[in-house]
Protein backbone atom coordinates (compact mmCIF):
# COMPACT_ATOMS: atom_id res chain seq x y z
CA UNK A 1 0.00 0.00 0.00
CA UNK A 2 1.60 3.54 -1.12
CA UNK A 3 1.37 6.23 1.85
CA UNK A 4 1.68 9.28 0.15
CA UNK A 5 2.43 12.12 2.66
CA UNK A 6 1.10 15.74 1.22
CA UNK A 7 2.85 18.59 3.20
CA UNK A 8 1.82 21.29 1.36
CA UNK A 9 0.71 24.19 3.43
CA UNK A 10 -2.57 25.51 1.71
CA UNK A 11 -5.22 23.48 -0.01
CA UNK A 12 -5.19 24.51 -3.72
CA UNK A 13 -1.49 23.14 -3.73
CA UNK A 14 -2.35 20.37 -1.86
CA UNK A 15 -5.47 19.45 -4.10
CA UNK A 16 -2.96 19.75 -7.25
CA UNK A 17 -0.17 17.94 -5.49
CA UNK A 18 -2.78 14.61 -5.24
CA UNK A 19 -4.08 14.80 -8.74
CA UNK A 20 -0.79 15.00 -10.07
CA UNK A 21 -0.22 12.10 -8.18
CA UNK A 22 -2.68 10.45 -9.43
CA UNK A 23 -2.83 11.64 -12.57
CA UNK A 24 0.82 9.97 -12.69
CA UNK A 25 0.91 6.48 -11.33
CA UNK A 26 -1.87 6.13 -13.79
CA UNK A 27 -2.31 2.67 -15.00
CA UNK A 28 -0.34 1.45 -12.13
CA UNK A 29 -2.85 -0.87 -9.77
CA UNK A 30 -2.17 0.40 -6.18
CA UNK A 31 -3.58 0.65 -2.95
CA UNK A 32 -3.15 4.12 -1.67
CA UNK A 33 -3.76 6.55 1.09
CA UNK A 34 -3.32 10.45 1.21
CA UNK A 35 -2.87 12.36 4.60
CA UNK A 36 -1.59 15.93 5.23
CA UNK A 37 0.55 16.85 8.04
CA UNK A 38 -1.69 17.74 10.39
CA UNK A 39 -2.87 13.79 10.58
CA UNK A 40 0.61 12.44 10.73
CA UNK A 41 0.94 12.93 14.53
CA UNK A 42 -2.21 10.46 14.50
CA UNK A 43 -0.11 7.51 12.62
CA UNK A 44 1.34 4.82 14.73
CA UNK A 45 0.28 1.42 12.16
CA UNK A 46 3.10 1.58 9.48
CA UNK A 47 2.34 -2.10 8.65
CA UNK A 48 0.13 -1.92 5.96
CA UNK A 49 2.62 0.76 3.95
CA UNK A 50 5.14 -0.70 1.71
CA UNK A 51 5.68 2.50 -0.28
CA UNK A 52 6.24 6.12 0.58
CA UNK A 53 5.92 9.75 -1.42
CA UNK A 54 6.66 12.69 0.34
CA UNK A 55 5.46 15.64 -1.46
CA UNK A 56 6.72 19.18 -1.90
CA UNK A 57 5.63 22.26 0.10
CA UNK A 58 5.27 26.14 0.18
CA UNK A 59 7.54 25.10 3.63
CA UNK A 60 11.32 25.49 4.31
CA UNK A 61 13.52 22.80 5.24
CA UNK A 62 15.74 25.25 6.85
CA UNK A 63 12.41 26.05 9.56
CA UNK A 64 11.14 24.00 12.68
CA UNK A 65 7.71 23.20 12.56
CA UNK A 66 5.53 21.14 14.71
CA UNK A 67 5.13 18.57 12.27
CA UNK A 68 8.93 17.46 11.67
CA UNK A 69 9.19 15.27 14.47
CA UNK A 70 6.32 13.11 13.18
CA UNK A 71 7.67 12.92 9.77
CA UNK A 72 10.63 12.41 10.91
CA UNK A 73 9.31 8.94 12.74
CA UNK A 74 7.90 7.93 9.61
CA UNK A 75 11.25 8.32 7.63
CA UNK A 76 13.31 6.53 10.41
CA UNK A 77 10.31 3.51 10.61
CA UNK A 78 10.45 3.21 6.83
CA UNK A 79 14.32 3.24 6.64
CA UNK A 80 14.55 0.92 9.11
CA UNK A 81 12.12 -1.67 7.53
CA UNK A 82 13.85 -1.08 4.46
CA UNK A 83 10.33 -0.24 3.02
CA UNK A 84 10.59 2.18 -0.31
CA UNK A 85 10.37 5.99 0.31
CA UNK A 86 10.29 9.02 -2.60
CA UNK A 87 10.86 12.54 -1.47
CA UNK A 88 9.88 15.27 -4.09
CA UNK A 89 11.56 18.39 -3.59
CA UNK A 90 10.95 19.11 -0.10
CA UNK A 91 10.54 15.97 0.59
CA UNK A 92 13.81 15.12 -0.82
CA UNK A 93 15.62 17.97 1.47
CA UNK A 94 13.63 16.83 4.80
CA UNK A 95 15.17 12.90 3.92
CA UNK A 96 18.80 14.90 4.19
CA UNK A 97 17.82 16.54 7.23
CA UNK A 98 16.08 13.42 8.90
CA UNK A 99 18.80 11.10 7.68
CA UNK A 100 22.01 13.52 7.82
CA UNK A 101 21.17 16.88 9.73
CA UNK A 102 19.73 20.01 9.04
CA UNK A 103 23.34 21.40 8.63
CA UNK A 104 23.36 19.92 4.59
CA UNK A 105 20.11 21.76 3.49
CA UNK A 106 21.00 25.58 3.07
CA UNK A 107 19.47 28.44 0.81
CA UNK A 108 20.47 28.08 -2.60
CA UNK A 109 22.60 30.53 -4.13
CA UNK A 110 20.49 30.10 -7.50
CA UNK A 111 17.19 29.37 -7.42
CA UNK A 112 15.60 26.60 -10.14
CA UNK A 113 12.64 27.73 -11.41
CA UNK A 114 10.47 26.84 -14.27
CA UNK A 115 11.32 23.32 -16.65
CA UNK A 116 15.16 22.02 -16.88
CA UNK A 117 16.92 19.33 -18.23
CA UNK A 118 18.04 16.57 -15.27
CA UNK A 119 21.76 14.64 -15.85
CA UNK A 120 21.05 11.33 -14.43
CA UNK A 121 23.20 8.15 -13.07
CA UNK A 122 22.29 4.84 -13.63
CA UNK A 123 19.49 3.67 -11.35
CA UNK A 124 16.67 1.66 -10.74
CA UNK A 125 14.84 4.54 -10.10
CA UNK A 126 15.37 6.04 -13.74
CA UNK A 127 15.06 2.73 -15.85
CA UNK A 128 13.89 3.75 -19.48
CA UNK A 129 14.59 7.37 -18.41
CA UNK A 130 16.94 9.54 -20.34
CA UNK A 131 17.84 13.65 -19.77
CA UNK A 132 14.36 13.91 -18.99
CA UNK A 133 13.21 17.97 -18.83
CA UNK A 134 11.03 18.49 -15.26
CA UNK A 135 9.58 21.28 -13.41
CA UNK A 136 11.70 22.16 -10.28
CA UNK A 137 10.07 25.41 -7.87
CA UNK A 138 13.10 25.77 -5.15
CA UNK A 139 14.79 27.96 -3.18
CA UNK A 140 16.59 25.97 -0.87
CA UNK A 141 18.77 23.15 -1.37
CA UNK A 142 20.91 20.09 -0.26
CA UNK A 143 24.36 19.70 -0.07
CA UNK A 144 27.67 18.06 1.25
CA UNK A 145 25.93 14.89 1.61
CA UNK A 146 27.56 12.09 3.57
CA UNK A 147 29.16 8.81 1.92
CA UNK A 148 25.90 7.23 2.45
CA UNK A 149 24.26 8.99 0.43
CA UNK A 150 24.86 8.35 -3.88
CA UNK A 151 24.37 11.87 -5.86
CA UNK A 152 22.48 10.44 -9.14
CA UNK A 153 21.07 13.49 -10.67
CA UNK A 154 22.18 17.25 -11.46
CA UNK A 155 21.59 20.21 -12.77
CA UNK A 156 23.62 22.66 -13.93
CA UNK A 157 22.07 25.17 -11.02
CA UNK A 158 22.39 22.34 -8.28
CA UNK A 159 24.57 20.00 -7.98
CA UNK A 160 22.21 17.70 -6.06
CA UNK A 161 19.29 16.80 -8.17
CA UNK A 162 18.59 13.29 -7.28
CA UNK A 163 20.41 10.84 -4.61
CA UNK A 164 19.98 7.20 -3.27
CA UNK A 165 20.35 6.44 0.67
CA UNK A 166 23.06 2.95 1.43
CA UNK A 167 21.51 1.49 -1.49
CA UNK A 168 17.83 1.18 0.56
CA UNK A 169 14.85 1.70 -1.89
CA UNK A 170 14.83 5.22 -0.44
CA UNK A 171 15.50 8.09 -3.08
CA UNK A 172 15.04 11.86 -2.75
CA UNK A 173 14.57 14.10 -5.95
CA UNK A 174 14.82 18.05 -6.29
CA UNK A 175 12.74 18.04 -9.24
CA UNK A 176 9.30 17.78 -9.51
CA UNK A 177 8.08 14.42 -12.23
CA UNK A 178 4.98 14.88 -11.16
CA UNK A 179 3.50 17.92 -12.34
CA UNK A 180 2.72 18.74 -16.24
CA UNK A 181 2.65 21.93 -18.19
CA UNK A 182 -0.46 23.28 -16.96
CA UNK A 183 0.28 22.51 -13.35
CA UNK A 184 3.89 24.23 -13.47
CA UNK A 185 2.21 27.13 -15.39
CA UNK A 186 -0.50 27.72 -12.46
CA UNK A 187 2.33 26.97 -9.65
CA UNK A 188 4.35 29.59 -11.42
CA UNK A 189 1.83 31.81 -11.81
CA UNK A 190 1.53 32.01 -8.09
CA UNK A 191 5.22 32.40 -6.98
CA UNK A 192 5.43 35.11 -9.56
CA UNK A 193 2.77 37.48 -7.45
CA UNK A 194 5.32 36.43 -3.96
CA UNK A 195 8.34 36.54 -6.35
CA UNK A 196 8.64 39.42 -8.80
CA UNK A 197 11.95 38.14 -9.50
CA UNK A 198 10.64 34.42 -10.74
CA UNK A 199 10.95 35.17 -14.27
CA UNK A 200 14.85 36.56 -14.40
CA UNK A 201 16.26 33.05 -13.39
CA UNK A 202 13.15 31.24 -15.03
CA UNK A 203 14.28 28.13 -16.78
CA UNK A 204 12.74 26.46 -20.00
CA UNK A 205 14.04 23.87 -21.25
CA UNK A 206 10.54 22.82 -22.82
CA UNK A 207 10.85 21.84 -26.54
CA UNK A 208 7.01 21.13 -26.20
CA UNK A 209 4.33 21.07 -23.64
CA UNK A 210 3.57 16.76 -24.15
CA UNK A 211 7.87 17.11 -23.16
CA UNK A 212 7.35 16.22 -19.54
CA UNK A 213 4.47 13.47 -19.86
CA UNK A 214 6.87 10.36 -19.93
CA UNK A 215 7.95 11.97 -16.49
CA UNK A 216 5.24 9.45 -15.10
CA UNK A 217 8.06 6.46 -15.96
CA UNK A 218 9.77 7.87 -12.56
CA UNK A 219 6.91 6.54 -10.42
CA UNK A 220 6.02 3.17 -12.48
CA UNK A 221 9.63 2.60 -11.71
CA UNK A 222 9.26 3.50 -7.66
CA UNK A 223 5.89 1.64 -7.50
CA UNK A 224 7.85 -1.66 -9.37
CA UNK A 225 10.49 -1.89 -6.35
CA UNK A 226 9.98 -4.90 -4.29
CA UNK A 227 10.22 -4.39 -0.60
Amino acid sequence: MLLVVNCFLEDRFAESFDNAIIRSIGKEYVERRFVRMSEIHNMHDLSPYTHMIISGSEASTLDDYPWNKHLERLVHSFVQSKKAVLGICYGHQFLVRALAGKEHVRRAANPEMGWTRVDLCENTLFNQINRPVCMVAHYDEVFDLPESFKIIASTPRCGVHGFQYKDLPVWGVQFHPEYDKADGDEIFDVFSKKDPGLYKYFINDLDDENSADHNKKFFSNFLRVQV
